[in-house]
């Protein structure tokens, strides 16, 4: 499977935002999560881990199994080799836990599909204040949030980035501001 598409750099991006990769029951799983608080939102929710489950479909040439609905949240969950082969073999991601590591693979950073990665990435972990024109990121990973910084500052997009503690760790966030809102979202 020839993986540097934008489709799936973009469903790798969300992987790295709200996606599980891990041993269960003597294999590897992947799972993807998508939810909110707001029953109004739900429907948004269920389209993305739909578009994420088509990309994956498309891509594996597989059908994969039904997504589930847990409360406010659904998820995909599923196993598959060749996946499994392509993380481990060709993107060196490791099964387990990985929210303290993420960060994109070398071989989509500086590449064409860089943008689709971080397309999906935002689509996971970021967010678009209700009351201002910003676009934020959120991580307790460090390393994927200086990427990302270093993705805006190739593009001249201009942010602020900061750390704040969270309990005993710290979390990185990325804010794009109103006055680069337009350039943002142009690119």
């Amino acid at each position: 499977m020839n993986f540097m598409n934008p489709d799936f750099a973009y469903m790798l991006g969300n992987f790295m935002a709200d996606g599980s990769f891990y041993f269960s029951g003597g294999s590897l799983r992947f799972e993807f999560v998508d939810g909110t608080p707001y029953k109004h939102e739900l429907s948004y929710s269920f389209k993305h881990i739909k578009n994420i489950k088509n990309i994956l479909e498309r891509n594996l040439k597989k059908e994969l199994p039904q997504i589930r609905k847990k409360g406010n949240m659904f998820v995909l969950k599923f196993r598959n080799r060749i996946l499994a082969k392509i993380f481990t073999n060709d993107l060196y991601i490791a099964p387990g836990p990985k929210h303290l590591t993420v960060n994109i693979p070398k071989v989509f950073k500086n590449s064409p599909y860089e943008v689709y990665f971080w397309k999906g990435f935002l689509d996971g972990d970021g967010s678009i204040a209700r009351t201002s024109k910003r676009v934020a990121v959120e991580s307790m990973s460090e390393a994927i949030i200086s990427s990302f910084a270093e993705f805006l500052n190739k593009n001249k997009i201009y942010f602020s980035k900061y750390t704040t503690k969270r309990g005993d760790f710290f979390s990185h966030i990325v804010i794009i501001r109103s006055i680069s809102l337009r350039d943002f979202a142009q690119k």
